[in-house]
């Protein structure tokens, strides 16, 4: 019997009904073959060629349909094979794309909400695989192996403990030019709630970077209450989604991570030592602001555009 060249990656491709899966023009019928000429590419240009038509295929501008989540169990197969390096950099480019992925619309409407959740979780299963090429892979993928981590590991604490031992890491909260951050999306009367701190023209939603140890509930909780005075009611906090983009008022090639949770609050939201400015905001004011921070603009234009402002 002839063994086939990437046997994990084989085994798991046929545990899946590929011609069952949605994606954005048919079914994944072609997504099997598409992965094994990935992982066969001689070069880096062909590799990414492969995985652009996986791309474009299990996703649609960075919203994920159905074949995307059983393609993060091949990808993460894959980094248990043999790879040439630019395939290796190749899978893991196209996981990080995955894994920071939303759900498409038309997704949501056939009942299949949770895509990104599941994409996560898989990619979660093989958290260690990740560690590893933080540890010991190629380091121009440390940016990607970041942004895969940051997507699924639930555990801060680890996070910070790994990173110590990568000779080339930063702080973990601006590890490689990407600040991490989390925020409280609070809609009332269709109007956002929105601060400014003192010494700067740009409105932010109330949150703020983790303090050590710190998970996503305890980091907004103690941010809302600093920067609004109010209580967050932790039964309500619910995900509203993961946004990224360049950095307001950092240098250049700073990005930010915003993952953003709705939620209750108690009282009423007021300025303080901190915040020279505290309030709700329609679209309309918030659009008509002279000075926007990028990924900011993007929460509140998504937010409008699901009929929330």
């Amino acid at each position: 019997m002839t063994e086939t060249p990437f046997p994990a990656v084989s085994l798991e491709l046929s545990r899946y009904d590929w011609g069952s899966l949605a994606t954005c023009d048919g079914t994944a019928e072609d997504v099997p073959a598409t992965v094994l000429a990935l992982l066969a590419a001689s070069t880096e240009e062909a590799a990414r060629h492969h995985a652009s038509d996986i791309d474009n295929v299990v996703m649609m501008q960075s919203n994920l349909f159905q074949s995307a989540v059983p393609t993060v169990s091949v990808l993460c197969a894959a980094l248990t094979e043999d790879l040439m390096p630019h395939a290796r950099s190749t899978v893991l480019w196209l996981l990080g794309e995955i894994v920071n992925a939303d759900v498409h619309r038309s997704e949501v409407e056939a009942g299949r909400a949770d895509l990104d959740v599941r994409a996560r979780e898989l990619a979660r299963a093989g958290l260690w695989l990740f560690y590893r090429e933080l540890r010991r892979g190629d380091p121009a993928d440390t940016d990607v192996v970041l942004g895969i981590i940051q997507a699924v590991e639930t555990d801060r604490a680890r996070y910070e403990l790994v990173l110590p031992q990568v000779d080339y890491h930063r702080r973990a909260d601006n590890v490689f030019g990407l600040i991490d951050t989390v925020a409280l999306v609070h809609v009332r009367d269709k109007r956002v709630l929105l601060v400014r701190t003192h010494g700067r023209k740009a409105f932010y939603l109330p949150g703020g970077k983790f303090e050590p140890g710190e998970t996503d509930l305890v980091a907004l909780t103690r941010e809302v209450l600093e920067e609004t005075g109010c209580a967050l009611r932790p039964e309500t906090v619910r995900p509203y989604g993961a946004f990224r983009g360049d950095a307001h008022g950092q240098v250049a090639g700073t990005q930010v991570r915003i993952t953003t949770y709705t939620g209750e609050i108690t009282g009423e939201p007021t300025a303080n030592s901190e915040i020279a400015e505290c309030g709700y905001h329609t679209y309309e004011e918030y659009s008509a602001m002279p000075e926007t921070a990028p990924v900011v603009h993007a929460i509140v234009d998504d937010l409008h555009r699901h009929g929330l402002l």
